[in-house]
């Protein structure tokens, strides 16, 4: 194949950015935090839907919101994963942190 048969790149814009690596920092504007929340809250949740499965794991994620509205996702589900935390613990203490707004 010679250089004449495969088409210039140059004097072509990208329309997109394509995918790029998102900066994590505090969202100070109170308007943008619970939209960016619940964004971040899908992906997280998401992302712990395909891990559970492909490492055959028990998996359970908790979130406040900044709202402080209590958000949870488990593998198999939230109910079975605290009963078998509950059997495997040594005493029946689930002991859960809030860190953030009071």
């Amino acid at each position: 194949m010679d250089s004449k048969s495969v088409p210039s790149l140059k004097g072509r814009i990208k329309k997109t950015k394509g995918q790029q690596k998102i900066e994590m920092k505090k969202v100070n504007n109170e308007r943008y935090l619970q939209v960016t929340f619940s964004k971040r809250r899908t992906e997280i949740f998401k992302k712990a839907s395909e891990l559970a499965p492909l490492y055959s794991v028990d998996l359970a994620v908790i979130l406040f919101s900044p709202c402080s509205r209590f958000f949870s996702f488990g593998s198999p589900n939230m109910d079975s994963f605290i009963q078998h935390y509950m059997m495997q613990a040594p005493s029946p203490t689930l002991i859960l942190q809030h860190h953030g707004r009071a």
